[in-house]
């Protein structure tokens, strides 16, 4: 029944429109686009033109305003030198629109206009290292600062104040040489960041998760993959946040899954999905639908973030008039979805998408001691029957989805019965310090007895060793 329902609402989404982006902008380069986002006030989408890659190609420097109403360009604005990442300030007494802005990664700058949309500023950001830009790439606002992070590696976290329209190197911070800061978000007081480290030498490379408390300057941070084969190099990329707290993480070879994060920043658990990279995410008004565009797969992808279920796989190849390549990011307006492919010139849309379904009847507790500890130490993980009854601790190096006996499992196929008991059960593991367990992953949930002869599954969570 469960299959039936997945497949009669994947069937209804559609491919319903391309928005031409070509001509846009410099009229050297091309239409290719990178970032975009909504802004409800105004009901419009802002999309970055950024055209060929830097050093390579010929960059554009526009953002396109779009009409998701009516699936059209309205309008331009003219930016730096290929524009990344867009956001938007709003005034914190009356929550009027104030500021869009965008983040131009080879000009080095950050772009800032007006409601009218009226460039007001341009704002040139330190390039410490001497590669002619520190290549400033997310961004996101509070009521007082813009916040860019960069990717040239010095970890540096620049701060724009919004009274002045200028840097402010007092709320400035640094979260540590060798980081490269993808797209962020503003959450709790807090910067949250989709994070990558380079390690020294080229020795590895590590995709993760940073948060940065924007009132201390503290910053803390956890992985989930580490790798450097000249294959794989783990990335953090984007986040979504969700209205219910938290977020999912996404990134490129971070095994393959989206992370959830909890309100506090915590790892939690993960969606497998299939073995893909992500490179942009994006969560519906509801929070239930997240989209994710796999960049170099090819595929944008609908996750039912309720059901923590892939719900389905679109290949943009053969979408549209000649097709399509590299879907970048995403947004939801409209009931529709737009999708940005940096290796094409239009803006993608998509209606007529599934709903979220309802959560799974998961039940008892498991609760983990550390969800991202260090090697050498002790992890307790802890199965709470409701009921008093039966309960088991399962694990596996896999959170596929799977159904066993019945039972509401992400633990793949082939889970391990660790332990099992009646009540409330709990077992201690000392987590390996040899070499090559850092990045390692577990999976774990519970089985109880909730009620009678009713068993169910607990939620699950993921430990990663640092």
């Amino acid at each position: 029944m469960l299959t039936a329902l997945l497949l009669a609402a994947f069937a209804l989404q559609q491919f319903h429109a391309e928005i031409p982006l070509s001509g846009l902008g410099d009229p050297l380069s091309t239409g290719k686009s990178f970032g975009l986002a909504y802004e409800p006030q105004s009901d419009r989408i802002f999309v970055a033109v950024c055209g060929d890659l830097p050093f390579v190609g010929t960059p554009n420097r526009t953002i396109a305003v779009i009409d998701p109403a009516t699936d059209t360009v309205i309008g331009e604005i003219s930016c730096g030198i290929f524009p990344e990442e867009i956001a938007f300030a709003y005034d914190p007494l009356t929550g009027a629109l104030q500021y869009g802005a965008c983040s131009n990664s080879q000009s080095g700058t950050v772009t800032i206009w007006n409601a009218a949309l009226a460039v007001v500023a341009t704002v040139a950001l330190p390039d410490r290292l001497g590669f002619g830009t520190c290549f400033p790439f997310g961004l996101a606002a509070t009521d007082t600062h813009l916040f860019v992070t960069t990717q040239d590696g010095s970890g540096d976290v620049y701060a724009i104040s919004l009274a002045t329209l200028a840097l402010d190197p007092a709320a400035s911070h640094n979260v540590g040489a060798g980081r490269l800061g993808a797209r962020c978000a503003v959450v709790s007081g807090a910067l949250w960041i989709a994070d990558s480290l380079g390690l020294p030498a080229f020795s590895g490379s590590e995709g993760g998760f940073l948060s940065l408390d924007l009132t201390t300057g503290t910053a803390a941070s956890w992985l989930v993959a580490r790798d450097d084969s000249y294959v794989l190099y783990p990335a953090g990329q984007d986040l979504a946040p969700l209205s219910v707290g938290g977020a999912w993480l996404a990134g490129t070879d971070l095994g393959g899954r989206l992370w959830r994060v909890d309100a506090d920043g915590a790892l939690n658990r993960a969606l497998d999905l299939g073995g893909r990279s992500v490179y942009g995410l994006a969560a519906d008004s509801s929070g239930g639908l997240i989209a994710a565009c796999t960049l170099f797969g090819g595929e944008v992808l609908l996750v039912d973030a309720r059901a923590e279920r892939l719900l389905s796989e679109t290949a943009v190849g053969a979408l549209g008039a000649g097709g399509h390549a590299q879907p970048n990011d995403a947004v939801f307006a409209h009931d529709k979805l737009f999708v940005t492919c940096q290796g094409s010139e239009s803006l993608l849309v998509f209606d007529q998408l599934p709903s979220a379904g309802p959560p799974p009847a998961w039940s008892g507790a498991l609760i983990v001691s550390a969800t991202t500890p260090d090697p050498g130490a002790s992890v307790t993980a802890t199965v709470i029957s409701p009921s008093g009854g039966a309960c088991w601790l399962l694990g596996s190096d896999s959170c596929a989805d799977s159904a066993i006996a019945g039972l509401d499992l992400r633990l793949g196929p082939n889970p391990r019965v660790h332990l099992a008991g009646t009540g409330q059960i709990s077992r201690a593991v000392s987590v390996p310090s040899g070499a090559g367990v850092t990045g390692r992953a577990w999976f774990l949930q519970g089985v109880v007895q909730d009620s009678g002869a009713l068993f169910l599954a607990t939620t699950p969570r993921a430990v990663v060793v640092q």
